[in-house]
Parts: structure tokens; C-alpha cells; sequence
């Protein structure tokens, strides 16, 4: 890989984040308009060691759910081994 790729992915990586971060729940302006959260009870996120993005990101959304107050969901994080089968959604960095 060149410099100049590299250079050019960080670009294209710094202009996603503003993008990334307006993602919501759909319940800030208009909750009937959100998602149906009713079916998820747990939601696990997963990485390689279980203690490095799973961790941030999962308790960056517990965050998210507990400013919506939503109180009924599970969020944990896990080594993408250990990940439960009966986990309602996984979510993983790639």
C-alpha cells in the first residue's frame, strides 16, 4: 500500500464519523417513527479478546438505550468465541 492510499482512506474514514454518529435509535425526534426494540432482550457485541471495541461499543450503547430510557434490553460484551446463541442480535467491528 502506498502512502498516498493510506492518506486517502483516512480521509474517507474521518469523513464517515460525523455520518456514524448521527445514528440513532429512531426515537429522538418521533418515537412511534423508531424501531420496534420489542423483539431484541439481548444484544451482544463481540471482538477478538472481548475487552477492546466490544467493550467501548456496548457500553456506548447502553448509554444510547438509558438516554431513550429503554431498561428491558441486555447489552453485554464478549469474545467473539464466547458470544451466546441466544443473543437476539451481535454486533461486531469490521
Amino acid at each position: 500500500m502506498h502512502l498516498s492510499d493510506l492518506q486517502s482512506w483516512q480521509q474517507i474514514m474521518l469523513s464517515n464519523q460525523p455520518e456514524g454518529k448521527k445514528i440513532t435509535l429512531g426515537y429522538s425526534e418521533n418515537p412511534a417513527a423508531g424501531v420496534s426494540v420489542s423483539k431484541y432482550k439481548k444484544i451482544s457485541f463481540a471482538c477478538d479478546a472481548g475487552m477492546g471495541s466490544s467493550a467501548l461499543g456496548a457500553s456506548a450503547f447502553k448509554k444510547r438505550l438509558k438516554d431513550h430510557d429503554i431498561k428491558d434490553i441486555e447489552v453485554k460484551h464478549y469474545r467473539i468465541e464466547d458470544v451466546p446463541k441466544d443473543s437476539d442480535a451481535v454486533v461486531i467491528q469490521v
